[in-house]
């Protein structure tokens, strides 16, 4: 079974947590999903970051400063 997969981009850094929070996937899905990006605690701003997106978006995205 495949899933859909789509990027966003955070206009500040983000942990793997807060971007969890932010699309509702789990740490461990967005780390299988952005290996390249596991090797600092932050994710760098402007940064495109995979998410699946069965998973609703929830309000803490805005209070993350979500971008695009």
């Amino acid at each position: 079974e495949t899933r859909a997969i789509a990027k966003f981009v955070f206009n500040k850094d983000k942990s793997f947590d807060e971007v969890s929070r932010a699309t509702g996937n789990t740490v461990g899905e967005l780390m299988g999903l952005n290996r390249d990006l596991m090797g600092s605690p932050l994710i760098p701003a402007n940064t495109p970051v995979k998410y699946y997106t069965d998973k609703k978006f929830n309000a803490v995205a805005d209070d993350l400063s979500l971008g695009v």
